[in-house]
């Protein structure tokens, strides 16, 4: 049995309600796969800035530091300043812990409408691969005329010529495979956990009524699988995931009918034999720019063996 700890980051709004999912198929394909996985939750949020005026504690990101990795749920609330919640709790854990690559997934899936009238499902399959803590992350610029008619902002990109070879050298290695990632913030040196994270906002408006859509949040759960070394995993959890679209279970976003409960509840329907491709050594789901991990003589920080 292969133990790993994560940290997790509900959030604010929808964030809080699809993790649940994500953490619950974890589980269930974790118990396929000979994979155990302990939480800890942190209540690092909008709100807890409001109650107590700083999204993280002081000594926050000591205590996640030696996690295996991150799974965040959204950010962001009505009443708080947009810039709160990047600058007091993402950017914060980019730097922190070096993941400076960012990887976002573009593709069509099977049962989900396009706006590409003859993009059908595999139609479009492409990973963006960006910086993640330089460029406009820089933090060097100031205002002038602060509060009057004549304010002036100035805001300078710093790209140093280190920070642009490593993200070009992952993408350049991801595009030798064939797949998409989930939102990912990752340390490819793997000396810190990772971050994943769906890009959906906290969707303050259908917080609550169990309406939000978990799909994001189970697929970065699948990209953490995939980073800690279970690519067969990942896998199979993305396209039962994907299995429960094509068969027309969707949340209202991608134009079906099912809530929150119901969209995670039809993707264990979709378990079958994983396809021939995820028994190769790159997981070509998410694109590995390496063969997966075996352990520490890889250089990877290896779960905890029960």
């Amino acid at each position: 049995m292969t133990r790993y700890r994560i940290a997790l980051i509900p959030g604010d709004g929808i964030g809080a309600e699809v993790l649940p999912p994500a953490e619950a198929l974890l589980d269930a394909v974790g118990r396929r796969h000979g994979i155990e996985f302990a939480y800890d939750s942190c209540d690092w949020s909008c709100e807890r800035y409001l109650a107590e005026g700083a999204m993280v504690p002081d000594d926050g990101l000591d205590r996640i530091r030696h996690h295996d990795a991150v799974l965040l749920g959204a950010v962001g609330w009505p009443g708080v300043p947009d810039h709160v919640s990047p600058w007091g709790l993402l950017i914060p854990i980019r730097r922190t812990f070096q993941q400076y690559v960012n990887l976002r997934p573009v593709k069509a899936l099977a049962g989900v409408p396009s706006p590409l009238r003859s993009a059908g499902a595999g139609g479009v399959d492409l990973v963006v691969v960006r910086g993640n803590v330089e460029g406009e992350y820089s933090e060097i610029g100031g205002r002038l005329g602060r509060g009057t008619a004549d304010e002036l902002a100035v805001q300078e990109a710093v790209i140093t010529r280190k920070g642009v070879t490593r993200v070009v050298e992952y993408a350049y290695a991801v595009a030798g495979s064939i797949g998409v990632a989930p939102a990912a913030d990752l340390d490819p040196e793997r000396e810190f956990p990772s971050m994943f994270e769906p890009v959906h906002g906290s969707a303050p408006d259908i917080a609550g009524r169990g309406e939000a859509d978990p799909l994001g949040a189970i697929w970065s759960a699948a990209m953490m699988l995939d980073h800690l070394g279970h690519p067969d995993a990942s896998a199979e959890l993305l396209a039962a995931a994907f299995g429960a679209l094509a068969d027309g279970v969707s949340a209202a976003d991608l134009g079906g009918t099912a809530d929150t409960a119901g969209y995670t509840r039809a993707v264990p329907t979709g378990w079958a034999p994983r396809p021939a491709w995820a028994h190769e050594r790159r997981s070509r789901t998410f694109g590995h720019w390496s063969p997966p991990p075996t352990g520490a003589a890889a250089g990877v920080r290896p779960g905890r063996h029960g």
